[in-house]
């Protein structure tokens, strides 16, 4: 497994517009209906940082063959390869594997406790409450949950239905979990064992 985390401020505008033309189809459609710009930027980002990783399993880019799932996940027909890109405000986190996989980064932020009861089940509300820090135990579970779903090709109703309390630890069975923090934000890969 391998991954990037980029700041969108990292890249030149001329850069990132110049990479649209060698972006697949359905990806430039789905761009060209993208009325805000910064938005525009991140995924054109994704896809540079895309590439880069790509490179370092001997594929390229422009020989991929991208497709999209019915519930959204990009993937590449024509590779033994995996990847999943997440967006949060000013960064990307953009992860690549020979094993299925997701990702998912989030700013650290105060989380409501509308949001806790909105993705959490009565076991998740009971292991972040009794946290020393609540916001980080909160959005070390939600991006584990949210790269759970990027790895599965679920869709984010699927949030409150997935349990990743084992014996008090965030725990998934079957896949690694990898996950990073600091004061800026959070991100938590989930790959296929």
């Amino acid at each position: 497994m391998k991954y990037l985390i980029k700041n969108i401020n990292d890249y030149d505008d001329s850069l990132i517009f110049s990479f649209y033309n060698s972006i697949y189809k359905k990806k430039k459609k789905k761009l060209d209906k993208l009325l805000n710009t910064s938005d525009k930027k991140k995924s054109i980002i994704s896809e540079i940082m895309l590439k880069e990783l790509l490179q370092e399993y001997n594929i390229e880019y422009e020989k991929c063959k991208f497709s999209i799932s019915d519930n959204g996940k990009p993937y590449i027909k024509n590779q033994d390869i995996y990847f999943s890109i997440s967006h949060s405000k000013r960064f990307i986190a953009v992860a690549v594997s020979r094993n299925n996989i997701g990702i998912d980064i989030e700013e650290i932020k105060d989380i409501s406790d509308n949001t806790l009861d909105y993705i959490s089940t009565s076991i998740e509300k009971e292991y972040i409450n009794a946290s020393n820090n609540k916001n980080i135990t909160f959005l070390k579970l939600f991006t584990l949950k949210e790269s759970y779903i990027k790895l599965n090709d679920l869709n984010l109703t699927d949030l409150k239905n997935i349990n990743v309390i084992k014996d008090n630890q965030l725990y998934i069975e079957n896949c690694n979990i990898k996950s990073e923090i600091n004061d800026i934000y959070c991100i938590t890969i989930c790959e296929k064992k």
